[in-house]
């Protein structure tokens, strides 16, 4: 959190730390406190605090932290430095990460590690697209193409959250928060917003003839309930390796 790496749920109630074995100090209803080796390499200052830095966080993240969390924190880390970023050095390459993971053994949650590194995509545009990717996975489902760009009949440039080119579809998740904060109403009334996602949406049918499923997260998250709606859109089961659970 101090970093700023989304995950996927609500945020734990308890602080991990790290402390000695000769600290005497014990774990809380609040603060957890873990006996393991961090090197001086591994921690920097950030906001006041010592903390383990970008590189660290994410692996020990990917290893212990279910898949989807994960994932979601390592396509913020490989993503491209977006405007505004406050800390860039949230960034970290894929071969860094590679690396870092090459070199953990006899560790708990490496393979998970080492596959969240390959499931990661820094195209990925919020942790609810993370989600809906994983179960996707989880599926067996075709692996979507991300940020699809369609140039609609006027021109206009549009990006569709995933696209599936060999059924001729693209896929949104709707996270409902921009419908209800003003960041993302931007003065705008929820009817114009939904109005305005209207046609964005017929646009880039027009422009792309390829037909658009949607989804929330409550969809995503019902495995038997968005197998039906990705097969609704012509899209079926692959003999692909599952990710980790």
């Amino acid at each position: 959190m101090l970093w700023g790496y989304p995950i996927v749920g609500d945020w734990p109630r308890q602080i991990h730390t790290t402390v000695g074995a000769r600290s005497g100090q014990r774990s809380t209803d609040e603060v957890v406190r873990h006996v393991v080796n961090v090197t001086d390499e591994d921690v920097v200052e950030h906001e006041g605090l010592l903390v383990t830095t970008p590189l660290r966080t994410l692996c020990d993240l990917a290893r212990l932290a279910p898949f989807v969390t994960g994932v979601a924190a390592l396509d913020r880390a490989v993503a491209a430095p977006r405007d505004g970023d406050a800390t860039p050095s949230i960034h970290v390459p894929r071969e860094a990460l590679l690396e870092r993971a090459a070199s953990i053994t006899g560790k708990r949650g490496v393979r998970r590690l080492r596959q969240a590194i390959d499931f990661a995509d820094g195209r990925s545009g919020s942790a609810g697209e993370t989600f809906s990717r994983v179960q996707i996975g989880r599926l067996r489902m075709p692996r979507p193409d991300l940020q699809v760009e369609v140039v609609d009949l006027e021109g206009r440039l549009w990006h569709s959250d995933f696209g599936w080119e060999e059924v001729r579809q693209l896929g949104e998740f709707d996270g409902l928060v921009k419908y209800t904060r003003n960041q993302f109403l931007r003065g705008r009334s929820v009817a114009d917003v939904v109005i305005a996602e209207k046609l964005r949406e017929d646009a880039m049918r027009a422009a792309s003839g390829c037909g658009t499923v949607r989804w929330v997260y409550a969809v995503a998250a019902n495995l038997p309930r968005f197998e039906r709606l990705l097969r609704g859109a012509g899209l079926r089961p692959e003999n692909s390796r599952l990710i980790v659970l």
